[in-house]
């Protein structure tokens, strides 16, 4: 979704190709590596050369831009760049260039083809480019209005619009986000109605064939008769292979949000090779791989067999399952190739490349670490591997406040090409302009910087969006704010003046923490929990930033005698959870320091999950299903755990059942299981790894043994505090590391900060573990 009527950017390199057919296109490949690029903000998009199809990859606005040289202004390194200010923004057809990567931005749509929300584009999967980059199709609106444009690849000019939202006879709509061009004719696109109306015969299950030269459509095939005769069913979100040969859709019912089957047919033998149910696959997607050999099935959430995907095999009919567990790293945001995918690996925060014939080898292609060596968590991102060419994918990044783990500042918001073969290459192209709030989805998730504010700010007061979304907007560009002015006071030394100085020496920094993921729980709440790579980096700066590491209690002793050393820190952790001895401990260990460890009792002693926490855990690993609370609550209430809002109202339902009944710990642990049987969610899997567990009696005498010793404001401790009242900074996975340090030298103490990561510390552990107080172990 576009903000402020933006759109559609186009991209190229010197020099662009001509309008060739695809024949012409594979002859040149041996000859020429020049490209034209069409990128999707913030998630960026095609590739384009005399071998390549063009597509885009996200969900914003798209423009054009395109490179001016292949020379070294195309990086090769990890370094951080920093985005350029944006200029003026150009008209539809106009371009300016981007001052890092030396790539010229041409912008192809603007307010007067659509009013806001503007135009963007969609997934790789659904190209904006036609077979021979003639035209654009080009979506618009919150409804998937569609634009179909004139392009001159060799000129890399603009040219007019050639149709404005086809519709069939009678006036009836099509779904224009799922069309897709035919790769082998330059005037056809793949399209279906978007809904079912008894009245119509054109709706339902019906696909077209729409030639935009004579505004012309052609019904392709009809799946109601075999599949739904009389019900009111229609299709939905359709993806095609490179040969217009396999094609496959959701098949959705009036009434029902979620699909109820997928369907994978082939097109020259009008054969359905499979119509599978979807209440037992529990998918979103079906995308075939270019081949048209197989199909991908992206799982809504890990099923209790541990099943993240599915892959179907057309030609031997067999199923292989990808599990949510690192032997297997499932891909994430990623496309599928000739027989191949690529995407994000959940485990390494880096880019995987396997082949579906063999899909549980794979190979690491990109590491996401910057020329320090350090792997940012910070960015998201989409790929392609739209093109012929499958040496190089194409990778959009853009930087997720959700997500603000590591942050080191290499690769945000960036285009880039990453290599496919294992050396790790990689040719960073340009910056992307536009930000990602995952925390406010009331306005589509997207907003993007100056100069677009104040027409983003009429925006969202049209769609009476407008105040949650600018406090994030002016929330985040604090933080921004906050990480330069940190990083400019490093560079000119003031990091060093503060920790030497005499005010740092009177204080104690205790850093505080909650846990360290056994599993995917800092993606559950990164204000409790951050990755262990995260936390090991935290202790290495820990350790080489000169500070002087002491048990909580010898600490507070000297804080009191005024005999503190230098840069004196202690380091505690609340709640005394497993993840503790499973996973912090020994990286604590590794780099040889004291730590102190809050313990609480009652679900040590009773080792079963926190019922408030694991509740909350549970209801997010169940996103994406309906939960009907009648045999859990006895309301007869039914909530889409999709939302966030209806999230919260299904954890605050039990939370208060459990309360009012006076339910015991067992009675708890068996609504939990209830709760997890109707979610699909394994509940046996996740105790056997103790999740949101304590630390039982033997783990903490273990600790105990091996030296662990066993309240509170931000900030630093000094002889005026209150001992039983001490401030401890807490640290989060949104934190970044530059801010990190702030604190250990002393300078984050003197800028405006807020709160962070407290909200849901007493919903998750408070109410049950009842805090009896401190004890050592």
């Amino acid at each position: 979704m576009a903000c402020c009527s933006l759109s559609v950017c186009l991209l190229a390199f010197h020099p662009a190709p001509s309008a060739v057919t695809r024949a012409e296109r594979d002859a040149a490949a041996a000859t020429t590596t020049t490209t034209a690029v069409t990128v999707a903000e913030p998630t960026s998009a095609v590739y384009l050369d005399t071998h390549t199809f063009a597509s885009t990859v996200g969900g914003a606005a798209p423009w054009a831009w395109r490179k001016t040289n292949d020379g070294p202004r195309i990086r090769t390194d990890h370094r951080a760049y920093a985005e350029p200010s944006l200029p003026s923004r150009p008209r539809a057809g106009d371009k300016y260039s981007d001052a890092v990567f030396g790539t010229e931005i041409m912008r192809a749509t603007d307010e007067r083809d659509y009013p806001s929300p503007g135009c963007g584009t969609f997934y790789s999967q659904w190209p904006t480019f036609n077979a021979d980059a003639t035209r654009l199709l080009i979506r618009c609106g919150g409804s998937g209005d569609a634009l179909i444009k004139a392009f001159d690849p060799a000129a890399f000019k603009l040219g007019r619009t050639l149709r404005r939202t086809p519709t069939l006879p009678g006036g009836v709509s099509l779904e224009w986000q799922g069309a897709t061009w035919s790769r082998t004719d330059p005037d056809l696109i793949f399209v279906h109605v978007n809904y079912y109306n008894a009245g119509s015969r054109q709706t339902g299950m019906k696909v077209y064939t729409y030639r935009p030269s004579s505004d012309s459509f052609t019904l392709l095939k009809d799946f109601a008769p075999q599949l739904s005769p009389g019900r009111p069913d229609y299709l939905f979100e359709m993806h095609v292979d490179a040969r217009d040969e396999l094609f496959t859709f959701m098949h959705k019912r009036v009434g029902q949000s979620e699909p109820l089957f997928f369907i994978v047919w082939k097109k020259s033998a009008d054969r359905v090779l499979l119509h599978v149910d979807n209440r037992s696959l529990d998918s979103n997607a079906a995308v075939p791989d270019k081949s048209g050999r197989f199909v991908y099935f992206p799982l809504n959430q890990t099923q209790p067999d541990g099943a993240r995907h599915k892959i179907y095999d057309t030609q031997t009919g067999r199923w292989e399952t990808l599990h949510w567990k690192a032997q297997d790293d499932p891909p994430s945001h990623g496309d599928v190739g000739t027989g191949t995918t690529v995407g994000r690996s959940p485990w390494s925060g880096g880019i995987n490349f396997r082949q579906l014939s063999a899909p549980r080898k794979f190979s690491l292609i990109f590491d996401m670490k910057d020329a320090r060596g350090v792997t940012d968590w910070s960015n998201d991102q989409h790929m392609t591997l739209y093109a012929d060419d499958e040496s190089w994918a194409l990778l959009g990044t853009y930087d997720d406040p959700g997500e603000a783990a590591g942050e080191t500042g290499a690769f945000e918001d960036e285009l880039m090409q990453v290599a496919t073969d294992g050396s790790g290459r990689v040719r960073r192209l340009l910056h992307t302009r536009t930000k990602v709030d995952n925390r406010s989805r009331r306005v589509g998730g997207v907003k993007q910087t100056a100069p677009c504010g104040r027409r983003r700010r009429a925006a969202a007061a049209e769609t009476g969006a407008g105040h949650d979304e600018e406090n994030l907007t002016d929330m985040s560009t604090l933080k921004k704010l906050k990480r330069a002015t940190l990083r400019s006071l490093k560079t000119i030394g003031a990091f060093r003046v503060v920790q030497q100085s005499g005010w740092r020496r009177r204080r104690l920094l205790i850093l505080a923490y909650h846990g360290v993921s056994l599993d995917d729980e800092h993606l559950w709440d990164g204000s409790m929990y951050m990755p262990a790579e995260m936390f090991r980096e935290r202790m290495r700066l820990l350790r080489d930033s000169g500070a002087t590491v002491l048990p909580l209690g010898e600490a507070l002793a000297r804080l009191y005698a005024d005999d503190l050393p230098e840069r004196s820190v202690a380091l505690t952790f609340d709640d005394g959870a497993h993840d503790f001895a499973a996973r912090a401990f020994p990286i604590i260990e590794e780099f040889g320091l004291p730590v102190t460890l809050y313990l609480t009792t009652f679900y040590s002693v009773y080792n079963r999950p926190v019922f408030d926490g694991f509740s909350s855990y549970l209801l997010w690993r169940g996103s994406g299903a309906r939960l009907n609370l009648k045999g859990l609550t006895g309301q007869a209430i039914e909530l889409n755990l999709s939302s966030d809002a209806e999230r919260r109202e299904a954890h605050a339902a039990l939370r208060r059942f459990a309360r009012e009944r006076g339910l015991s710990a067992e009675e708890k642990d068996a609504l939990l299981l209830s709760l997890s049987k109707q979610l699909k969610v394994d509940y046996d899997e996740l105790i056997a790894k103790r999740m949101l567990h304590l630390l039982n009696p033997g783990e903490v005498k273990a600790l105990s043994e091996a030296g662990v010793e066993t309240t509170c404001d931000t900030g630093y401790a000094s002889r005026e505090s209150d001992g039983l009242l001490l401030p401890r900074f807490l640290d989060v996975s949104s934190l970044a590391p530059i801010e990190f340090e702030g604190w250990l030298t002393g300078v984050s103490a003197a800028l405006p900060r807020r709160r962070e990561g407290v909200g849901r510390e007493a919903e998750a552990y408070g109410s049950d573990s009842a805090r009896a107080g401190l004890a050592k172990a």
